[in-house]
């Protein structure tokens, strides 16, 4: 944990703290930390929040040298980030998931496009899945209504090719990012009615829409497992994620697209249902209370009182 490597680059820029946020993440933490810790220069800071975990996760953060804040209930991604960054001393806020290894050179590619005074910037790395591919989302457009429709009736997705270099980005994924702690104030932090996915691509979205940038360096590369909590998680998480999306696409294409989309997911969701009582095409109990959960999502909107975090986890894949 004390091997830490710097340059004169990030030796000279204002104090640096990293943020993560776990939920039951014991088997990916140490190694996330020990690599953030090797890449981070000496005075930066770490700090960790966990969301109530039934593991080993506050420990093990403890255990390697970062700020512990455990909380006693499980209020999300978005939210654990914004008590961090309220915490934070550092002027540039580096955000990482549990299930992130970076690479050596990935935090100074970062930070190499924050330099002093140029503060309305976010930046994000290149993810690359454990099957060492690079992952689409590390840079990406906006989802639209039409295009998330799609998906739900023909399970395509749309495609996109992830840039070779340097470049300004719609969107960057959230798992491993920085930005400065100034456009951060600026922007408000994640907007905490994104419980579980989507909260990324809005702070994009409204740093776009203030004028400021978001860019993507292929050069700052991590490794990212990708779901580490998720598969903890009951199928029924799949409407909370989708919520996410119902509520990007009503702020960026208003009440009509929403509505249009909750529509295609309720007549896809309902087909499904009906094909299930009809012992067409039998689902599983944990799939059955995931297309009744989606039903819900469709019919009541994002703002369903029943969408709700997982308490404990459930399922190991």
């Amino acid at each position: 944990m004390s091997d830490h490597r710097s340059t004169p680059e990030i030796a000279t820029r204002p104090g640096i703290s990293a943020l993560v946020v776990t939920w039951n993440n014991e088997a990916t933490l140490a190694e996330c930390l020990g690599a953030l810790r090797r890449e981070l220069p000496p005075d930066s800071e770490v700090l960790t929040f966990d969301n109530d975990s039934a593991d080993e996760s506050p420990r093990i953060a403890e255990s390697c040298g970062t700020r512990v804040h455990v909380n006693d209930s499980n209020i999300g991604f978005a939210a654990g980030m914004n008590r961090l960054a309220s915490e934070a001393r550092g002027e540039v806020l580096v955000l990482v998931n549990p299930d992130v290894f970076v690479q050596k050179g990935a935090i100074a590619s970062l930070l190499s496009h924050v330099p002093p005074g140029n503060r309305r910037k976010i930046v994000g790395g290149l993810l690359y899945g454990s099957n060492n591919e690079p992952e689409p989302t590390s840079a990406r457009p906006f989802p639209t209504a039409s295009g998330l429709a799609l998906w739900l009736l023909t399970h395509r997705r749309k495609r996109w090719a992830v840039p070779r270099t340097a470049k300004k980005v719609q969107a960057i994924s959230g798992a491993f990012f920085a930005t400065t702690r100034e456009l951060w104030s600026e922007l408000g932090g994640f907007d905490e009615g994104y419980r579980h996915s989507g909260e990324d691509l809005d702070l994009c979205w409204r740093a776009e829409r203030g004028g400021a940038s978001v860019w993507f360096e292929p050069a700052a590369r991590a490794t990212h497992l990708g779901g580490a909590s998720v598969r903890q998680a009951p199928l029924e998480i799949d409407a909370l994620r989708l919520s996410g999306a119902l509520r990007l696409v009503r702020k960026r294409e208003g009440a009509a697209a929403a509505a249009l989309l909750r529509s295609v997911l309720l007549l896809r969701t309902l087909i499904v249902l009906v094909l299930d009582a009809l012992r067409v095409h039998r689902l599983s109990d944990p799939r059955r209370r995931r297309a009744r959960a989606l039903a819900r999502l469709a019919v009541l909107g994002e703002r369903d009182a029943r969408l709700q975090l997982p308490v404990e986890p459930q399922r190991l894949a």
